[in-house]
Order: structure tokens, then sequence, then C-alpha cells
């Protein structure tokens, strides 16, 4: 980084320019589809409209858009743990 001379603020800029901070995680996704099959679209939409602007700060969005998955999908198929047997 001290190689690169470019000052911290301008260094961050071009990384979050170039680095989202919302990804369609697969947890996020499940989320939206478990809710949709239920005929709750809300989770859908909310995750649809944070994606619009994947490299914005967006402090109005919930955390979990951009944290980790939460310990209960740890173990769920598909999230965590992929299996190549399809």
């Amino acid at each position: 980084l001290r190689a690169d001379g470019r000052p911290e603020a301008e260094r961050q800029a071009a990384q979050r320019r170039a680095c989202p901070k919302f990804v369609p995680r697969q947890h996020l996704l499940q989320w939206a589809i478990d809710a949709a099959e239920k005929g709750d679209y809300s989770e859908l939409e909310a995750l649809m409209a944070v994606l619009e602007r994947p490299y914005d700060e967006q402090p109005e969005a919930p955390a979990k858009y951009s944290s980790r998955p939460p310990a209960e999908m740890a173990n769920k198929a598909g999230i965590c743990r992929l299996s190549c047997s399809s």
C-alpha cells in the first residue's frame, strides 16, 4: 500500500467503486425464495431494492444484506455447503 503512493481516501474510494458491498448471496436468495413460496414477496422486493445500488453504502439497508450467513443457515444444503452429485 505504501508503494502505491495514493492517499488512503483515494484508494478506499477506488475499492468501493470496484467491489460491491451488496451481492446476491445464496442465503439471501434462499430467504427470498422461502418467503415467496409462502406467497410473501416482500423479502424478494427488499433484496432487489438493495441490489439496485450494490456499490452504495445504503445505511438504511438491514445489516443482513451485507453480513455473513447466520448460524442457522450453516448446515442448510446449498447455502454453506454444496454437493456436486446433481
